[in-house]
C-alpha cells in the first residue's frame, strides 16, 4: 500500500523525541559512568533529531521573492543528501558506540574511550584565544592522559593488534572508514550501502551532484522525484534508531505502544526499502 511519507515521517518525528525523553533516571539508581554515558547517548540522539527536522523543513520546499512577488520556488535536494549523509553517520555511530557491542562491556567501553579520546585531541588542536579557554585545554590534557591509561589496562585492548592499538591510542574511532562502522547495522544491509556514496557526491560537490542539479533545475518533478528519496532514507533512519534506542533502554516500549500511529509506522519502515 502506498504511503503518505511526509504524514509518516511527522508521526515519528513526534514519537522520536517522547521515546529519547522518557528515560530519565533518579542518579541514585545508577551509577555515575552510567549517568555520564546516558548523558552522551541522549547527545547523539539530539543531533540525529535535528539533522531529521531540518530534512523534513527542506522537503516542504523553498522559495526566493521580495514584497510577495515569489521569484522562484525549488525543492532543495542537494542540502537533504548533506543532511540525510549526516543522519546516516550520526546513526552509525550510534550503533557502533552504544548498541553493537552492548553484548561485550569491555568493547563498550573501549569504543567509547577511543570516541571521547578523538574529540579531546581535535580540540587539542584548535587554539585558545581566551584564558578559560586555555585553561580548558591544559585541564584537558590530564584527561587525555588519564583515558589513554585506562585505555592499556583494559582487556578488550590487550587483544588488539599493534596497529589498532595504536589507532585507539590516537583516537581514531572510525579506522576502517564509516563502511566498518555502519556493517553491523542491519540499515546498511536493507539497500543503504550504494546509496551512501551519492550522498557523499554532494557533499563532495562530485561531478554526479552537478548533473543531477542541472536536470533538476530544469524538471521540478526531479526534485521531487529525489526528495522523496531522502524522505524514505529519513523514516528508515528514525525506525531503526527507535527500536535500538527501546533495546537499549526497554522502559521506553510503554511509550512507543501507547502511540499506535507511531509504532505501526516504525513497524512498516523497519522492513520496507529505498525502492518500496
Amino acid at each position: 500500500m502506498k504511503r503518505d511519507l511526509k504524514q509518516d515521517f511527522d508521526a515519528l518525528l513526534t514519537l522520536y523525541p517522547c521515546v529519547v525523553l522518557s528515560t530519565g533516571m533518579r542518579t541514585a539508581e545508577v551509577s555515575h559512568d552510567e549517568a555520564v554515558q546516558k548523558t552522551l547517548i541522549e547527545a547523539v540522539a539530539v543531533k540525529l533529531f535535528w539533522h531529521l527536522v531540518a530534512l523534513r523543513r527542506l522537503s516542504d520546499g523553498s522559495s526566493v521573492g521580495t514584497e510577495g512577488v515569489l521569484y522562484l520556488r525549488f525543492t532543495d535536494f542537494p542540502s537533504m543528501a548533506v543532511l540525510a549523509r549526516a543522519a546516516l553517520e550520526t546513526y552509525f555511530a550510534f550503533h557502533f558506540l552504544f548498541v553493537g557491542c552492548r553484548a561485550d562491556a569491555e568493547v563498550e567501553r573501549l569504543r567509547n574511550l577511543v570516541w571521547q579520546l578523538d574529540g579531546l585531541k581535535t580540540r587539542q588542536g584548535l587554539p585558545g584565544s581566551q584564558p578559560e579557554s586555555v585553561a580548558k585545554l591544559e585541564a584537558e590534557k590530564q584527561t587525555i592522559g588519564q583515558i589513554e591509561e585506562t585505555l592499556q589496562h583494559l582487556s578488550a585492548f590487550q587483544k588488539l593488534s599493534g596497529k589498532e592499538k595504536a589507532n585507539a591510542l590516537a583516537g581514531r574511532w572510525r579506522a576502517g572508514g564509516w563502511a566498518r562502522l555502519a556493517d553491523s547495522a542491519d540499515i546498511y544491509k536493507r539497500g543503504i550501502k550504494p546509496l551512501y556514496s551519492y550522498l557523499s557526491a554532494h557533499c563532495h560537490t562530485d561531478y554526479l551532484s552537478a548533473i543531477q542539479v542541472r536536470s533538476a533545475s530544469r524538471e521540478a518533478a526531479n526534485q521531487e522525484k529525489w526528495s522523496r528519496m531522502y524522505v524514505a532514507l529519513s523514516l528508515m533512519l528514525m525506525s531503526h534508531f527507535i527500536t535500538d534506542y527501546s533495546a537499549r533502554f526497554p522502559e521506553t516500549r510503554a511509550v512507543i505502544e501507547a502511540d499506535p500511529a507511531g509504532a505501526q509506522c516504525v513497524s512498516v519502515w523497519l522492513m520496507r526499502g529505498l525502492s518500496d
